[in-house]
């Protein structure tokens, strides 16, 4: 006996429909026919058979039996991957609701993932979900795997922007100039002259294009720019602050991502330390204690999320329809 759970048996059906075995409109074999076939119990096969139903594969009519659907043809497992690579795939929330969404109203199923504190890696989490039509990649990258999924032909996409090579399909965002609307916008609100930002590390494509949008605002706004106060850090950030604040206390200083953690173990390290004014983005102002910041940097988060969900899939529904043979 296969001992195979009701997911299990499920993901068999839609491989064999990815197969061509059943043909659209085509009959399913009876629960009782499921059961001695897979070598599990009538209750397997019917909740497999109901999640099926309920992800729009099959349909049921009443005193016939089980077909399947005619929008899912072969050649697809309508199942697409994305893989958050090292992080928290919570931290994902906004881009993962809004590539559901889009996987959703095409049909398609997105089947979430993360290696984030486990000691597996991405290939050998895709092996044991190799049933999927596509992978969504995002997070701290691995060009290697982003190599892997090349050369073995299966269709991927680099979700938002990172410091890859460009043989590799990326969907990104101008970040420099968005940033730059937001810190103008940010900086006509107060009569700051020094401001610092502390931010990711120098090898990070999105801080830094973050940095040069937060310099271009600086100049275009007439205020008093130096590189000196763009800090920069692969840790919390407590060793760049204690070095730039002994130097200098700027008006204001910019956290942005979760940096005002460090900022903050670095304000419970000098109880005498009288602190700028503090601004951290507007998606932290939940998740920052009550006190700690001052200001918040306003954007259109979920807009911009949207927008580039929609080139990602974009992007990869093109690669996924060429490989299944232009069907769609």
């Amino acid at each position: 006996m296969q001992h195979l759970n009701y997911q299990q048996l499920a993901l068999k059906i839609i491989s064999r429909i990815k197969n061509g075995e059943y043909t659209a409109d085509g009959k399913v074999e009876s629960i009782r026919e499921l059961a001695a076939k897979y070598g599990v119990g009538r209750q397997v096969a019917t909740t497999a058979l109901k999640y099926l139903a309920k992800r729009n594969y099959i349909y049921f009519i009443h005193g016939s039996g089980t077909y399947i659907n005619q929008s899912k043809s072969s050649g697809l497992f309508y199942r697409i991957a994305y893989f958050y690579s090292k992080r928290n795939l919570a931290v994902s929330a906004i881009s993962m609701m809004h590539l559901l969404n889009i996987a959703v109203k095409n049909g398609f199923e997105l089947i979430p993932g993360s290696n984030f504190e486990e000691d597996y890696s991405f290939r050998e989490w895709l092996k044991k979900h190799n049933n999927v039509d596509g992978v969504i990649m995002n997070g701290d990258l691995d060009e290697s795997d982003l190599c892997y999924l090349k050369r073995h032909k299966i269709p991927y996409v680099v979700h938002g922007t990172h410091a890859i090579s460009p043989e590799h399909p990326q969907s990104t965002v101008d970040i420099a100039a968005k940033s730059c609307e937001e810190f103008k916008n940010l900086f006509h609100q107060h009569r700051w002259q020094k401001v610092a930002l502390l931010c990711g590390p120098a090898d990070s494509r999105s801080y830094m294009e973050s940095a040069e949008g937060f310099s271009m605002a600086q100049k275009s706004s007439g205020m008093d720019f130096s590189p000196e106060r763009i800090l920069t850090t692969d840790t919390n950030g407590v060793n760049e602050l204690t070095e730039y604040f002994a130097k200098e206390i700027p008006d204001a200083i910019v956290l942005l991502c979760d940096y005002w953690k460090g900022f903050q173990k670095y304000c419970q390290l000098h109880p005498e330390f009288k602190r700028p004014e503090v601004v951290i983005p507007e998606i932290e102002i939940h998740r920052a204690p009550e006190g700690s910041f001052d200001w918040y940097l306003s954007n259109d988060s979920h807009e911009t999320a949207e927008k580039l969900a929609n080139r990602t899939m974009s992007i990869l529904f093109e690669q996924i329809y060429k490989n299944a043979g232009g069907q769609k």
